[in-house]
C-alpha cells in the first residue's frame, strides 16, 4: 500500500530538515523561483500576534514624541519599537 505524499511534500517543502548538502539546497532555492511571486508572498508569510499593537485597530498620536513615549511605556522590549539609545 503506498502512501499519498501531502500537498507540502508535493510542492517540494521541507519543513525543519537542514538540507543534506549544498547542492539539495540551491535545488530547493530554484524550484522556489519557479513558483510565482504571488504564490511566494501568499504562502511565504506566517502572522504572529504582536501584544499590544494587534490588540486595536489604530491608535492616533499628535507627534512624534508622543509616540515615542507610548511605545517606551507600552511595549515589549522584544518588539524593537524602543529608542536604540536605551538599549541594553
Amino acid at each position: 500500500m503506498s502512501t499519498k505524499p501531502s500537498a507540502q511534500e508535493a510542492a517540494g517543502y521541507s519543513f525543519g530538515k537542514p538540507p543534506d548538502d549544498m547542492e539539495a539546497w540551491r535545488e530547493q532555492c530554484r524550484r522556489q523561483m519557479k513558483r510565482s511571486t504571488l504564490f511566494r508572498m501568499k504562502h511565504g508569510w506566517c502572522y504572529t500576534h504582536k501584544p499590544v499593537l494587534d490588540d486595536a485597530p489604530y491608535r492616533i498620536f499628535n507627534s512624534t514624541a508622543e509616540y515615542r513615549a507610548w511605545c517606551r511605556e507600552n511595549l515589549p522590549a522584544y518588539l524593537g519599537f524602543h529608542d536604540q539609545s536605551e538599549a541594553v
